[in-house]
């Protein structure tokens, strides 16, 4: 009985101890990526890395890019910027209006069971700063040559 009693003295008192809420970026819309045709049919996987530098719309809560820094392949760069450019973001417990960052890695991959199977799956899940791009791997087409 002590026991508890001290555990809820101690969360009362880090509870109200009045520090200050810290600020949080947060994605209020995103949109699935597509896996590029190319790198799917080139079977490229890979992540992509993204540190976006986000501005303070005017009269409003709400965040766009500003600049971005991305680190993978090429294309598959290109498809994962061009999709993050669709987000907006807010700010939690924002008091200043500076700029803020926020980092996004995308997984672009494909489906293991997909590949022993031959299941068709396309999916994007999204979740703490992570996308990943889901597919099932391109169709092997035998072509028969004339003779």
């Amino acid at each position: 009985m002590v026991f508890s009693a001290l555990a809820v003295w101690i969360m009362l008192g880090l509870l109200s101890s009045g520090s200050p809420a810290q600020s949080v970026i947060s994605v209020r819309h995103w949109e699935p990526v597509e896996y590029p045709a190319k790198m799917k049919l080139a079977r490229v996987q890979g992540a992509v890395s993204i540190t976006a530098t986000l501005k303070e719309k005017e009269n409003s809560s709400d965040y766009q890019i500003e600049t971005y820094e991305a680190k993978g392949h090429t294309t598959l760069r290109e498809a994962a910027v061009e999709n993050l450019k669709k987000w907006s973001f807010y700010c939690y417990e924002c008091k200043s209006r500076e700029d803020k960052t926020y980092h996004v890695v995308d997984e672009f991959r494909f489906d293991e069971k997909c590949i022993e199977s031959g299941c068709f799956k396309r999916s994007t899940t999204f979740r703490s700063g992570r996308v990943l791009v889901e597919t099932s791997p391109p169709e092997v087409v035998a072509i028969e040559s004339k003779q």
